[in-house]
């Protein structure tokens, strides 16, 4: 790569971020246990909150896939909605690499991770992500509660 290379496609990185940028939620399930007295399954997940990534929209799409191997022609159409999500490697954890197996909450729905490229000198991630109809997020969702109350009363004399 050029000498400034790296910091062009970081500056590059920067601009969709400020441009396209939206916040999402990486998940992922850590390994399942099984309680051998209750038969209940435990599957434990993590998430890893992004506050800029950025998510463009591949739009929705018809398409007919036509059946293989019969004696005649047929096929069915389903729509695709697909977007493009592009990760920094800065918004991460340092150890984080995102996997088929991780799933993305953006704007309150769930999506499905398809496929994923790394970008050069490992910089970020291209994410293709498609939405899971039907099936909630399941999102962790921090608790905050505010436990002071501070009231003030007074007149002030103004002259």
């Amino acid at each position: 790569m050029s000498p400034g290379g790296a910091s062009y496609i970081k500056n590059v990185l920067y601009r969709l971020k400020l441009d396209y940028g939206t916040p999402i939620d990486i998940y992922r399930y850590g390994s399942q246990t099984v309680d051998t007295r209750t038969g209940e399954i435990e599957k434990p997940k993590t998430v890893i909150n992004i506050p800029l990534a950025v998510v463009l929209d591949e739009g929705s799409k018809r398409q007919f896939v036509p059946s293989k191997n019969t004696n005649f022609d047929y096929g069915g159409y389903f729509d695709t909605d697909k977007h493009v999500c592009i990760l920094d490697a800065e918004d991460v954890p340092y150890n984080f690499t995102p996997t088929l197996e991780d799933y993305i909450v953006h704007a309150q729905k769930r999506w499905a991770v398809s496929s994923i490229t790394e970008l050069i000198s490992s910089f970020g991630w291209v994410i293709m992500m498609k939405e899971t109809q039907g099936v909630p997020p399941a999102q962790l969702l921090g608790e905050s509660i505010c436990t002071e109350l501070e009231l003030n009363q007074g007149t002030h004399n103004h002259d």
